[in-house]
């Protein structure tokens, strides 16, 4: 109304219910979706006809109206309130109408405003033509039309309808230029509602608090309007809302409405970039405040200039100041919130975010805030706090990823295009789950990449990406993907330097597992060279040198490392797994012991002390009492240390790992120096330690779990399932070159074979002895046992009794593998190297015996030919027997299908005979037939002729009369001559007699059918024979 005039037409305020459910006649629901009204006529029609069948009410006709006026389709929303009007006149519904009449005066008077004043008559006009629309005064007049017709259905209708009354009424008499009934109706208006904004500047349009409150809904309106509202209109209403809070400062600077005017400017220059002068009105809201809801917001916006100025002690003290006014000011803990993180301050930072959710839970910007600082836990933290912190980061980002969708807050939906939010997503699951976070971060490039078209994708996220498809083993996509980081960090303008050092030894690392050594060797060097300090290059070019085994030079560059960092737990965690790799526990276990001093919780070195100390104990070969008394102390601390990694992690699989180990043999509660665990006390704990290790499978990708399996399944004498757990293991995460995991295949096989008594399976352990040995070529203790297979599978050879369960082949493989065991033995026998894995004496024994069992191998092998000749023998006279018996069987079976060849073609032949013989008797009937039929029609012409000669007129022939007496039979005497009968009796007619009909006879192909055939032609021929026929021609 105050813009009565202007360009742009007032429309009323956005609706905070934003669905409408209709219930129509055949109990059906529908929604009606106000951010997504229908515009297109078809589907507007439907939406009148659901309005006109549904059960609705007036305020919802009019919140649709409403919605359509507000969006500018006024000729729609005019159609609707028609429609609306109509159909509550048809239902006798009265009380219904008059928001509707209001609603479409206000409508008279919006198109008022765009209607022009007269028009000319188009014999005036040249140009413009306007005989065809209304004028304004035709548009006021309706809409007095209108305000009549709800004053008379509405009655004595009171409430928010009786105010709209007001208003409207005030609004139609400002536009008819009607002073007094303008300041009537608006006094009506603030006599029930005395703070109603229309109302207020409708009656005074200088009205300080009025225009503040109008200030304040176009400001707040240019920020929180749907996404549907154009760019322009909100800056529009950033614009108006600018004038009017400014004009109210002016006008009222020392009063509390000047003060809250003053917070509001404030917020508008903020805004706008002026901070500093954003800061002076603040202060001025803050003096002159008298409630504590103003007071608040000055502080806030105090604060805020504050921060921007970089004054961020003072903007912290406006915060708490804030929050001590009004607690419930869910901004102020957000921002106090923020300055606690800019001084580091991380517990307070999430005490004031907690609060704030108190105050409101569903807040989404203190909900990502606290999200974000969960996800990256200061290292002051321990394990089990940072998992804890990490999984509440990951149950926010969750929920609030599945509001996104249907939510209709702005910072809500624009929360799935920050690539910031699901780059820290990505970061809290890279190490629970690669999947989700590879979806993270290729969200997040594909939203920088829509947000700045042309532009490079950030070289950090790239990075990030490539690093989680590395850890997914999808190395050539990794490699692109660090091939444009490294592109993308080029064109950089900070801090490139660092960034493309970080991404070339990602790369360098992607070449080193791809097995392109060459290209891997100069990625490092690269590095080096650029940055001689570089640790992790160092420790890349060692891990190259130990995997071709040149542990010398890849020692060199590790103590490099070491020298440059003593103190970083990552390069002393690296030694460590060069000590495992190069087989050098002691050393290992002395090294890992000193890291544990230096940090006792550290997990990882927890872990591998306690490795170090459960291989130092197994290993003990001396009997002795006091050297089993140190076994069992070593044990001991190996349990000690898993126990403690378990306490700083729990959800450590590898820790976990070792204690189901040391259970399953059961070193710390049965066991004694000198006593072995009992069969079934071994197999109890290994059923233990294999649902254990069930579980740790599941957390714990590693070929480790699979290797400890395998040996709890050998314990328990499942030799195929312990298989299975070591190929596993072998396969996919050692690639076959493991030679621990080819022997523990070599000791299952050799197991399976003694058990099952299979040479085969003796062979497939031979086989993976032989690959151990081909990686391990200087481990004598592989030889010891390659000797041991080859003289056993021989000794299994010979011990069969059963002949037929070998053959000579066989025996003479096992009989040259033996052959080959004694120059093992006795070269292993005759070594004089100071430390040996194995006994000489041993050795020799096996030795000697493998003399004994050779002589003994070639009276079996003599034996095995002859046997087999014999066999072949038997095997050849038993196969001359099957072919003898097969081919006289084969002669009879064809004699007997000549047999019953001959007779069928017998039976054919005779069958064609029949046929013949069948197809001549009917043409002899038929011929006789027509014989018969002949004479006939000679009989008839006689009888006419005599009939004609006792006295018919020739002239005209009579009509054939009826008989009334009985047909006449032809009887056959026994001299074959017929004669005519007739019943002698008093002339009574008797029914007829049906001739009996021959019933047709199928033709037989058996002789009772050829003997039946002559029979009939016997009889048909003695009575259809001229011969034996009397001439019928007389009467």
């Amino acid at each position: 109304m105050a813009g009565y005039g202007g360009s742009r037409s007032p429309t009323p305020p956005g609706s905070s219910s934003r669905t409408l459910e209709l219930m129509l006649g055949n109990s059906e629901q529908i929604e009606v979706d106000l951010d997504n009204l229908p515009l297109e006529d078809e589907e507007f029609e439907y939406l009148r006809g659901c309005v006109k069948e549904s059960d609705v009410r007036a305020r919802e006709c009019t919140h649709i109206a409403q919605e359509y006026w507000r969006r500018g389709h006024l000729d729609k929303a005019r159609a609707l309130a028609e429609e609306s009007i109509q159909k509550f006149k048809e239902e006798r519904k009265d009380q219904e109408l008059p928001p509707l009449y209001y609603l479409q005066a206000n409508l008279s008077l919006s198109y008022a405003r765009q209607a022009p004043k007269f028009v000319l008559p188009d014999d005036q006009v040249q140009q413009d033509k306007l005989s065809s629309k209304k004028t304004r005064s035709e548009y006021i007049a309706e809409a007095t039309g209108y305000v009549n017709a709800a004053s008379k259905a509405g009655g004595g209708i009171g409430g928010s309808t009786e105010i709209l009354g007001y208003l409207t009424r005030g609004t139609l008499a400002f536009a008819s230029r009607q002073g007094n009934e303008t300041l009537q109706a608006f006094d009506g208006v603030l006599s029930k509602s005395p703070h109603n904004i229309v109302a207020l500047l409708g009656k005074d349009p200088g009205n300080t608090a009025a225009n503040l409150l109008l200030g304040l809904y176009h400001m707040n309106f240019s920020k929180e309007a749907g996404d549907d509202v154009p760019q322009e209109d909100r800056q529009q209403s950033f614009v108006q809302g600018s004038k009017l809070l400014t004009s109210v400062f002016k006008a009222a600077t020392l009063t509390s409405v000047g003060a809250a005017a003053a917070s509001a400017v404030a917020e508008v220059l903020q805004r706008q970039g002026h901070s500093d002068r954003s800061l002076k009105l603040a202060e001025r809201a803050i003096q002159f405040s008298d409630t504590l809801a103003v007071l608040a917001d000055g502080h806030i916006r105090a604060a805020r200039a504050c921060q921007d100025l970089g004054l961020t002690k003072i903007a912290l003290r406006h915060y708490t100041w804030a929050t001590e006014s009004a607690p419930t000011k869910v901004l102020a803990w957000i921002g106090k919130a923020q300055m606690h993180l800019l001084h580091d301050e991380i517990p307070a930072a999430i005490h004031s975010l907690d609060t704030a959710l108190a105050q409101k839970g569903d807040c989404v910007e203190a909900n990502i805030m606290l999200a974000s600082i969960c996800s990256n836990p200061g290292p002051s933290y321990s394990s089990a706090d940072a998992a804890a912190d990490r999984r509440k980061a990951r149950d926010i980002f969750d929920k609030l990823g599945r509001a996104v969708g249907a939510s209709k807050n702005r910072a809500l939906r624009y929360l799935g295009d920050d690539p910031d939010i699901h780059g820290d997503i990505a970061a809290l699951w890279q190490n629970e789950n690669l999947d989700r976070a590879a979806r993270a971060y290729r969200e997040a490039s594909r939203i920088r990449v829509a947000q700045n078209p042309g532009e490079p994708v950030d070289p950090r996220l790239l990075n990030n990406l490539g690093v989680v498809t590395h850890l997914e083993g999808d190395l050539a996509q990794a490699q692109a993907l660090y091939e444009d980081a490294i592109t993308s960090a080029a064109t950089a303008t900070s801090d490139s330097d660092s960034m493309i050092s970080t991404i070339m030894y990602n790369l360098a690392r992607v070449y080193e597992e791809q097995g392109d050594s060459n290209k891997a060797r100069e990625a490092y060097e690269k590095l080096l060279g650029k940055h001689p300090e570089y640790i992790d290059a160092k420790i890349g070019r060692a891990r190259m040198l130990t995997g071709l085994s040149r542990h010398d030079e890849a020692h060199q560059w590790v103590k490099q490392a070491l020298e440059a960092e003593p103190r970083d737990f990552n390069t002393r965690a690296f030694y460590t797994w060069f000590f495992y790799n190069c087989g050098r526990y002691k050393e290992g276990a002395d090294f890992t012991s000193a890291s544990l001093k230096q940090n006792p919780n550290d997990v990882y070195n927890l872990c591998a002390y306690g490795w170090f100390m459960h291989h130092a104990g197994r290993e003990g070969r001396q009997r002795t009492d006091e050297a089993q008394a140190e076994r069992m102390k070593t044990f001991t601390r190996a349990a000690t240390s898993f126990s403690n990694a378990l306490t700083h992690d729990p959800s450590c699989a590898v820790a976990a790992q070792g204690l189901a180990m040391i259970v399953a043999e059961d070193l710390l509660d049965s066991w004694a120096p000198g006593k072995p665990i009992s069969d079934q006390k071994a197999k109890s704990n290994a059923r233990e330690a294999l649902a254990a290790l069930t579980k740790i499978k599941e957390s714990l990708n590693d070929g480790s779990v699979y290797i400890n399996m395998g040996h709890c399944y050998f314990v328990r004498d499942d030799f195929e399932r312990a298989i299975e757990s070591y190929e596993t293991a072998s396969h996919r995460f050692y690639h076959g070159t493991n030679s621990t995991t080819l022997l523990y295949l070599c000791r299952s096989w050799y197991a399976k074979a003694n058990k099952d008594k299979s040479f085969s399976s003796m062979k497939t352990a031979l086989k993976y002895g032989e690959s151990a040995l081909h990686l391990q070529p200087q481990d004598k203790s592989i030889l010891y046992n390659i000797a041991m297979i080859e003289q056993k599978a021989l000794e299994m050879m010979v011990s069969v009794e059963d002949l037929s369960k070998r053959t000579s082949s066989d025996l003479e493989m096992a009989i040259e593998h033996a052959k080959h065991a004694q120059k093992l033995f006795n070269s292993l026998a005759s070594d004089e190297s100071k430390t040996l894995p194995y006994s000489k004496d041993l050795a020799d024994q096996r030795r000697k015996y493998g003399e004994g069992l050779l002589r003994r191998a070639e009276d079996h092998l003599s034996r095995q030919y002859e046997y087999e000749r014999e066999n072949a023998a038997q095997v050849e006279a038993a196969r001359k027997a099957r072919e003898e018996e097969a081919e006289r069987l084969r002669a009879i079976q064809e004699v007997e299908l000549e047999k019953k060849r001959k007779e069928e073609e017998a039976r054919r032949q005779a069958t064609l005979e029949r046929r013949e013989l069948t197809r001549q008797l009917m043409e002899s009937y038929r011929a006789d037939s027509d014989d018969d039929e002949d004479r006939k029609a000679r009989r008839k012409s006689s009888a006419k002729k005599a009939k004609v000669e006792d006295g018919l007129s020739g002239e005209e022939e009579a009509p054939p009369k009826k008989r009334r007496g009985p047909r006449r039979k032809k009887n056959v005497d026994e001299d074959g001559d017929e004669q005519m009968t007739a019943d002698p009796s008093d002339g009574e007619e008797k029914p007829r007699q049906k001739k009996p009909r021959t019933k047709k006879r199928i033709v037989q192909d058996d002789d009772d059918g050829d003997e039946e055939q002559d029979n009939r032609k016997r009889r048909k021929t003695e009575y259809k024979s001229k011969e034996f026929l009397s001439d019928t021609d007389e009467d």
